[in-house]
């Protein structure tokens, strides 16, 4: 007879280039959970990974494929004290 499903219990997701608000890069959650903050610690041209394993109980599976993003770089704030009025 084949093994039943086990349901998703938790999973674990490992970040690289990126870091939770614990400052870890992997961190384990529970079957519910389907966001969580993150800091980017990577430079611009950088890749933000993150991959995850499901438990189903005891059972783990092997890992997700990678998710990656580009870190593009912040734009230059305009400088508050310069005046673009040429009415003077």
């Amino acid at each position: 007879m084949p093994e039943r499903h086990r349901p998703l219990t938790s999973y674990e997701v490992f970040l690289q280039n990126a870091v939770f608000d614990d400052n870890r890069t992997d961190r384990q959650f529970s079957d519910t959970t389907r966001s969580a903050d993150i800091t980017i610690t990577g430079g611009a041209g950088q890749q933000v990974t993150a991959e995850y394993i499901a438990y189903c109980g005891d059972r783990k599976s092997g890992s997700s494929p990678q998710m990656s993003q580009t870190i593009q770089a912040a734009p230059d704030p305009t400088d508050p004290g310069e005046d673009d009025d040429e009415d003077d």
